[in-house]
């Protein structure tokens, strides 16, 4: 029987990070994503010079990662 990784590991990951976040380290960001492909998941992964917010550059990539996988 698979278990949740098995089935769900299909399902795209975008991960976008501040390199500047004061909320959420780079460091523990790092170690998410490490542990989504330790599992198995293929995690999309993009950083900007920012803190715990958004930019512009963030929604274009947003949009361009959308647009490819749906």
């Amino acid at each position: 029987m698979l278990d949740y990784v098995e089935i769900n590991q299909d399902i795209p990951i975008m991960m976008c990070h501040g390199t500047m976040d004061p909320m959420i380290s780079m460091a523990k960001a790092v170690q998410t994503r490490k542990e989504l492909m330790r599992l198995g998941y293929q995690a999309s992964w993009h950083e900007y010079p920012m803190m715990h917010a958004v930019c512009p550059e963030e929604i274009d990539d947003v949009r361009a990662w959308l647009l490819e996988v749906l």
